[in-house]
């Protein structure tokens, strides 16, 4: 079997769109995906600012898929859906993993996570497996009835290790291209925290986005 995490291509949409809207999922995502709304996410920010996609291909099909929107410092989790017949695999975990990695390679300080308040197998089981930790709990944010628990991941400070040791366990393949926006906003946040002083974190960053190109296969 060949299961590889990469980057969305148009293509994925209505795949993936059928992923997010099976009847187990749809709760979690709060209604119908729109083909055509995914289909522009899939065509653009994988390279550049705005929303990024991963999905993860096994033997060719599209059993799962992930977004991401970058802000600042940090990367904000968005939409995350594995096909019902196919979950406790680590495709979810996987795809994850590739975020971290864009993240470490961006010189982002931290992930950030929503999770809705009745998703109890995402606050209480795979939160915690992944070192999420809950920040923040806010009631009735989403139509007055939804509360949303947000959950962070520091990378700044935890690094890439825990990540890395997991995936090596799974045997799949994960692809994360080098893009030059990368780059340019990995400079941009160390020269930021060089600005403020703040030489120590400037360093960690740059150690996480070593390590991501070194497991990627970038260096050189």
């Amino acid at each position: 079997m060949s299961v590889v995490i990469r980057p969305a291509r148009e293509e994925d949409a209505p795949q993936a769109q059928a992923v997010m809207n099976e009847a187990k999922t749809l709760p979690m995502l709060g209604g119908f995906v729109m083909l055509e709304q995914l289909k522009t996410g899939f065509t653009k920010g994988n390279g550049e600012k705005g929303i990024h996609n991963i999905v993860a291909e096994v033997d060719g099909e599209i059993l799962g898929v992930s977004q991401i929107s970058p802000h600042d410092y940090h990367i904000e989790m968005g939409l995350v859906a594995v096909h019902e017949d196919h979950r406790q695999k680590g495709y979810g975990s996987s795809m994850y993993f590739g975020h971290v990695l864009r993240a470490a390679l961006e010189g982002r300080l931290f992930l950030l996570d929503q999770v809705a308040h009745f998703n109890e197998v995402m606050r209480y089981k795979y939160m915690p497996a992944l070192d999420f930790h809950m920040e923040l709990l806010q009631r009735n944010k989403i139509r007055n009835w939804c509360s949303l628990a947000y959950y962070r991941y520091d990378l700044l400070n935890k690094g890439l290790q825990p990540w890395i040791e997991r995936f090596n366990k799974t045997g799949f393949e994960i692809q994360v291209e080098d893009h030059d926006y990368y780059k340019q906003k990995f400079a941009e946040n160390r020269d930021e925290l060089l600005r403020q002083g703040r030489e120590e974190d400037a360093k960690k960053i740059g150690d996480n986005m070593v390590q991501a190109k070194e497991f990627l296969g970038l260096l050189g």
